[in-house]
């Protein structure tokens, strides 16, 4: 397209179409330059039209104004009230195992609004901080670790609850959420122990809990029979939720 396209013959007064005026011959290096077009503006309000912010999706796209105001397309505004934020994803294990559990708590923001998740993995990841985590008392809900391939173990350790304290505002985690009492530890060998544990908020170390013989199995699976209730902290109320922050074994 040629700069002086749209341009008016001053000759003929005819539209210009390239090199020549259509009308009278007139060369266009003897006309006008057209006006220099006026940036694209949305109807109505005067913003200017919205930048794609690449790698976000809401509905089709994420739109973000030049003026910091988020516009959304393809689809109605994000809930208010859901959590945008994302926990990192566990690291897979190295050694061929896997973690899974009957139940998982979703996920939630601690108090600086950072986010949470309550895989399985969270609890044999080796941070105390984390925790497999599930809504209720959890009795009859259970934990199964899957080894690549047989190990021999003669005990299990267990951190019974949330071991975790709030890092924005100082709650007590462990405190406010339930703790768990009493578990079953089974294996495929056919192997059982049951075991209790101390619940007191000032215990947050690895409880161990010992087999009557050593074992090789393919599998460890921790079920919950009981749990104690939290209690308010920080001015929050209790959490009716139960967690293993983390397990051992050897």
């Amino acid at each position: 397209m040629h700069p002086t396209d749209g341009a008016t013959c001053r000759t003929c007064e005819r539209p210009v179409h390239g090199t020549f005026c259509g009308g009278c011959g007139t060369p266009v290096d003897a006309l006008p330059l057209p006006a220099p077009r006026p940036p694209d503006r949305p109807t109505g309000g005067g913003v200017p039209r919205p930048l794609l912010l690449a790698g976000a999706v809401v509905g089709a796209a994420v739109l973000l104004a030049a003026g910091g105001v988020a516009l959304f397309a393809g689809g109605s505004e994000p809930d208010p009230s859901a959590t945008t934020a994302t926990a990192p994803v566990p690291a897979a294990p190295t050694d061929g195992s896997q973690t899974t559990a009957s139940c998982e708590r979703d996920g939630s923001v601690d108090g600086a609004g950072r986010a949470t998740s309550y895989e399985p993995e969270r609890a044999v990841d080796g941070d105390p901080t984390t925790a497999w985590r599930c809504a209720g008392d959890g009795v009859g809900q259970s934990l199964t670790v899957t080894f690549g391939s047989p190990v021999r173990i003669d005990r299990v350790g267990l951190i019974p609850g949330l071991a975790k304290t709030d890092p924005a505002d100082g709650t007590d985690r462990y405190a406010q959420n339930r703790r768990i009492a009493a578990v079953r530890i089974t294996t495929d060998a056919g192997h059982a122990a049951e075991a209790r544990l101390d619940t007191s908020t000032g215990n947050r170390a690895v409880q161990t809990i010992g087999l009557a013989a050593p074992v090789v199995t393919r599998t460890i699976t921790v079920s919950i029979l009981s749990s104690v209730p939290g209690t308010p902290q920080n001015g929050l109320a209790a959490v009716d939720s139960v967690a293993i922050a983390e397990m051992t074994w050897g």
